[in-house]
């Protein structure tokens, strides 16, 4: 995982700024490497991603907001959401809990801490991302889109 993000930080040229809500640009090197990778075309994620971890580290990353619930913290997803059917569900295949552990803990990676996940003593293993970070702002600002952000190349 770690070649995987030397290859986003090292690819920081290039970019395109767009304004298509006439708010601030956003340049490709200022988004996380799961920013980066969930931006892929879905025909080319396969060749960006060779690990099922980090595939659906992206699946969790997209679909958190939708998945989780608002909380003074962010967006949490807890245990009793039961990710481990909704992931399973997204990626069109049986997921046992170890294998959404990975997932979450590579997303936790991925998101250079604007994501953790943990185990909370009340509510057992969460993933969290937190209100405070910039990857909060564009998700909940309808800025994080391949449309917003500079397209790869």
């Amino acid at each position: 995982m770690n070649q995987l993000q030397e290859s986003f930080e090292g690819d920081s040229g290039g970019t395109t700024p767009t304004s298509t809500d006439g708010g601030t640009t956003i340049q490709k090197h200022e988004l996380t490497p799961v920013e980066q990778i969930s931006r892929a075309d879905n025909d080319n994620l396969d060749e960006v991603i060779d690990s099922p971890s980090v595939r659906r580290a992206v699946s969790l990353f997209k679909n958190i907001v939708d998945w989780g619930n608002r909380t003074p913290k962010g967006i949490v997803l807890k245990s009793s959401d039961n990710p481990l059917s909704l992931l399973s569900a997204d990626m069109d295949n049986s997921l046992c809990w170890k294998q959404y552990y990975r997932a979450a803990e590579a997303l936790e990676s991925l998101s250079e801490g604007a994501l953790t996940f943990f185990n909370d003593s009340r509510h057992g293993k969460m993933l969290v991302l937190h209100e405070h970070s910039e990857v909060y702002d564009r998700m909940m600002n309808g800025s994080l889109s391949v449309s917003s952000v500079g397209a790869e190349g």
